[in-house]
């Protein structure tokens, strides 16, 4: 026979199945007789944290069993292996010595084994890993004629092992031995999206959770026998993460379920508990787990916003706002007592989840913020997901810079953020981006900017406001003229300069129309409302002013002319989209033959003009009225109605009704109103 003496070495790989993004890395070593490790790495962004092995330096040792059953043909595994003792490698650890750090693996053993120095010295090896304990459910129940190993999975998920096991390497005389390592259970994984709840206990009852695993040399593959579904229920450990649009795992890095393979009974289940006590619990029955599979299952617990109770906190903000092109934070600050939590509940169509930023304001926070004139806004480069806090609500939403759309004319998009407060209250603040005039129920496209003028009395070059918070100029029905600016005192009197006539003069820029009645109409049968102040870069960011109203302190923002009041926010309820109508009030008439002065109802009221007549050209029209009525409680109710009044003496804040698509479209025709029209 011939002397051999070459040093026994081993190649050994992480075979991960049911992979569906994965890469090799290589070890990069050099000397073929140095033990060698590969394994392929998971990138699934619910797993990468909480598998127990996804790298080759996770894998802290394979415990190797050697069977020498003799030399020459007659000694082969297939003849005399039923018999065979682990008389070469008895529970060998191979050890990583990098194990758990970013250094290039190295693997040993000691003492170092050589190959028998025979020809046709034949021997068998078995892998499998961790070692067997009674902490981690692994039993090895038969090492004579191969490896068997039993598992029964812990009932604490921390010590549930990540179980691999290797088909064996039969007959191996010389050369390098090559396992590659399965793993053999099956991993469950939960994420959720939400709306600002938290999952507090996660448990799946009726499933298998023991079995032994075998060699079937027929096969060439490593069988399981599996124990029956068990009543006792088992819980992967949740984390305290506040649900919101995306997705997101709720199990802790160490919570994922390492289970048998198996075809689930049709009474398997699992039930899921939140933070208000409520559980749900879901039929799984018929679900395949395999071998190395990662089964990740979503829950979703959006809520609809019927269910949600809005605009309950005082002095509140109900939305906020960017230009197509904007994308810098707006400011939210709300008085409030008590604990509270903030998000981004639903970003809508259009967004992806990383695009709208919601985050705490920073120590080094721009301190010129609600003095007399704007500040700088600031751009937003991180996120924190959820804000929480005590006492008065303050952070801020913003957009990843280069969110942008296309075009001023773009098709605004929308989202919703939420705050939850005072145990189980919520509050909703509704936000878009884009300019361009869109429905929000029915078909006609309303401007989100009031009419206004060229900040001089008397002008005849009209454009739209700045903002949708501000009020925007005052028109009398019948007046070719805007007055401007919204403050005003008594005896700063506009004329009466045109009898009653059968038109109206259109004052909006290219593309816009008033509105009609029947324009408003969808917002009151169909939109819902709510009142409070907007966040669109300016309101958001000037000293409040109050001015008195009866026993009410009115809020307002005031810089130079460009006065900016509270409103009423009408939204959609499905899409989310909105349109804001600040209450800018109206200028009084001092009597049925005098002339418009005093602007009332300044932030408690808007009205706003249509061209429709309500049958009686000499003396009546209607307008469309946002009321806020409660100003003095917690509760910020909107009512809107259509008023009539005088078509002389009454001057109402303007807004362009929206785009249109015909020249002939754009003027000031009245609209008569007859009961065929819906109303």
């Amino acid at each position: 026979m011939t002397v051999k003496n070459k040093l026994l070495t081993f190649l050994i790989s992480l075979l991960i199945i049911g992979c569906t993004d994965r890469y090799e890395v290589e070890n990069g070593f050099d000397d073929i007789n140095a033990v060698k490790f590969r394994t392929i790495v998971d990138r699934d962004p619910y797993f990468t944290r909480g598998l127990p092995v996804d790298s080759v330096n996770g894998l802290k040792s394979v415990y190797v069993y050697g069977y020498y059953t003799g030399n020459g043909d007659d000694n082969t595994w297939a003849k005399v292996g039923a018999d065979a003792v682990p008389n070469f490698f008895d529970s060998q650890e191979v050890t990583n010595a990098s194990y758990q750090t970013s250094n290039t693996s190295s693997w040993t053993y000691s003492p170092t084994i050589y190959w028998p120095a025979f020809d046709n010295a034949y021997i068998t090896f078995w892998a499998y890993s961790p070692l067997a304990s009674s902490s981690n459910g692994l039993t090895l129940s038969e090492t004579k004629g191969g490896l068997t190993i039993e598992y029964e999975a812990p009932s604490t998920c921390i010590d549930q092992p990540d179980f691999m096991m290797s088909v064996p390497a039969i007959d191996k005389t010389n050369g390098t031995v090559d396992f590659n390592m399965q793993h053999m259970l099956a991993c469950i994984g939960f994420s959720a999206k939400g709306t600002m709840q938290q999952i507090t206990s996660i448990t799946v009852k009726n499933v298998v959770v023991s079995g032994t695993v075998s060699y079937n040399s027929s096969s060439n593959a490593l069988e399981w026998s599996l124990g029956d579904p068990t009543t006792t229920t088992y819980s992967p450990a949740v984390n305290d993460t506040t649900l919101s649009a995306g997705y997101v795992p709720v199990i802790t890095t160490d919570g994922y379920l390492m289970l048998p393979p198996q075809t689930l009974a049709s009474d398997a289940e699992i039930t899921v508990t939140l933070d208000n006590s409520t559980s749900q619990t879901y039929s799984i029955g018929g679900n395949k787990w395999t071998e190395g599979q990662k089964v990740n299952y979503t829950l979703d617990y959006i809520i609809t916003l019927d269910s949600i109770a809005v605009g309950e906190i005082q002095t509140s903000y109900v939305g906020a706002y960017w230009r197509y092109n904007e994308t810098g934070e707006r400011v939210i600050r709300m008085n409030n007592t008590g604990a509270w939590t903030a998000t981004i509940v639903d970003v809508g169509t259009g967004w992806s989840t990383s695009d709208i930023l919601i985050d705490y304001l920073p120590e080094s926070y721009d301190k010129a913020i609600g003095t007399a004139l704007p500040s700088t806004i600031l751009q937003m480069d991180s996120t924190a997901g959820v804000v929480k806090g005590s006492g008065d609500i303050a952070f801020r939403i913003g957009l990843k810079e280069g969110t942008t759309l296309s075009s001023a004319s773009s098709t605004p998009r929308y989202a919703l953020a939420m705050i939850k407060y005072d145990g189980t209250k919520n509050h909703l603040i509704f936000l878009r981006q884009g300019e361009a005039a869109a429905s929000v129920c029915g078909s006609a496209l309303i401007s989100p900017y009031n009419l206004s003028a060229n900040k001089s009395s008397g002008s005849s070059t009209y454009e739209l406001a700045d903002y949708p918070s501000q009020a925007g100029g005052y028109q009398q029905w019948s007046t070719a003229e805007i007055v401007y600016p919204v403050t005003g005192s008594s005896g700063d009197t506009y004329p009466d300069s045109l009898a009653n006539t059968s038109s109206i003069p259109n004052l909006c820029p290219s593309g816009y129309k008033l509105p009609t009645y029947n324009d408003f109409a969808p917002l009151l049968s169909d939109a819902k409302t709510v009142g409070g102040f907007y966040a669109d870069g300016y309101f958001d960011r000037i000293a409040f002013q109050t001015h008195g109203f009866g026993s009410s302190n009115i809020i307002y923002v005031s810089a130079a002319d460009n006065t900016a009041f509270p409103g009423g926010l009408f939204y959609n309820i499905d899409t989310y989209a909105s349109v804001f109508f600040p209450y800018g009030g109206r200028r009084a008439y001092v009597n049925i033959q005098s002339t418009c002065f005093d602007i009332t109802y300044n932030g408690l009221e808007g009205w706003y003009w249509t061209t429709t007549l309500t049958g009686d050209a000499s003396s009546n029209a209607y307008t469309f009225q946002v009321t806020n009525q409660n100003t003095d409680s917690n509760a910020t109710k909107v009512e809107v109605s259509f008023q009539t009044f005088y078509i002389r003496k009454d001057c109402n804040s303007i807004r362009p009704i929206g785009l249109v698509t015909s020249p002939n479209d754009i003027d000031g025709t009245l609209e008569g109103f007859t009961d065929d029209e819906g109303w």
